[in-house]
């Protein structure tokens, strides 16, 4: 009787490994019908794990994000919302679908896009590519240029070129640097997140920045991060009260956030 008590153990051990076996290696589609199964019939929490397990398990995917964001949206969850649409837009800058859903919690919750100065919208006409490429060009032209004047000077206007190409490489520089600042965002993702003065949690409160708020982190201390919040000011806040919003090294899992 041991032996069989013993026996059906192992054999209920072994189906439920293959069960589980079974169920890691679904199909995408699947999952996907599943997750949208479950948003469908407004379990939402649940669709939202699906859909982060598609993304941990099948890699990053603008229409996944997208969907993702909607869960987060339906749960309330704001923050965690506008960081999925953000991250889709990385993938798919020109979908009109995210852009108006980003738009549309934004107005709910009065989190605006931040203002731009003249600077911000100059060099905002590129990404950070664009300008890397841009400055890469402009050497890559003055070095010809140098090299042929080495071995044959050329005429006057050779001297007015120069000083352009070297203006226009340390725009493309700036600009460079401007928008990977841009790109290095994050989002506050709990709500009314205290924004102190120093990185300790009996700190004086600077402001209460909303869940949601994109904010630049600019340095880190122990479990503080100091960031930038545009017209808010800036101020320390915890570390795990963010998420970058950089789609590269982003790894999902079906329980917890982004790591």
């Amino acid at each position: 009787m041991k032996n069989l008590a013993m026996f059906l153990c192992m054999l209920a051990a072994a189906l439920i490994a293959l069960y589980a076996d079974a169920a890691a290696g679904r199909p995408p589609s699947q999952l996907l019908q599943e997750a949208n199964d479950d948003y469908g019939a407004g379990r939402f929490t649940e669709a939202a794990q699906v859909y982060r397990q598609i993304l941990g398990e099948y890699g990053l995917s603008a229409e996944i994000l997208h969907n993702l964001g909607n869960s987060y949206a339906a749960q309330q969850r704001n923050g965690q919302a506008i960081l999925q649409y953000l991250r889709g837009l990385r993938l798919e800058p020109g979908d009109d679908d995210l852009q108006a859903d980003l738009v549309l919690i934004r107005e709910k919750t009065g989190l605006f896009a931040p203002q731009q100065n003249f600077r911000d919208r100059f060099f905002g006409i590129l990404d950070m590519n664009q300008w890397l490429l841009s400055a890469l060009a402009g050497y890559i032209l003055l070095t010809v240029l140098l090299v042929c004047h080495f071995f044959r000077p050329l005429t006057q206007s050779f001297f007015f070129i120069v000083p352009l190409l070297i203006i226009l490489m340390a725009l493309s520089c700036f600009g460079a640097l401007q928008q990977y600042r841009v790109w290095d965002g994050s989002v506050v993702v709990d709500d009314r997140t205290r924004l102190l003065l120093s990185p300790f949690s009996s700190a004086a409160p600077v402001a209460v920045l909303e869940e949601g708020t994109v904010v630049f982190s600019e340095k880190r201390h122990g479990e503080y991060h100091y960031v930038d919040a545009g017209t808010t000011g800036s101020g320390w806040i915890p570390a795990g009260s963010l998420e970058r919003i950089r789609t590269s090294r982003l790894k999902f899992d079906q329980d917890n956030a982004a790591q």
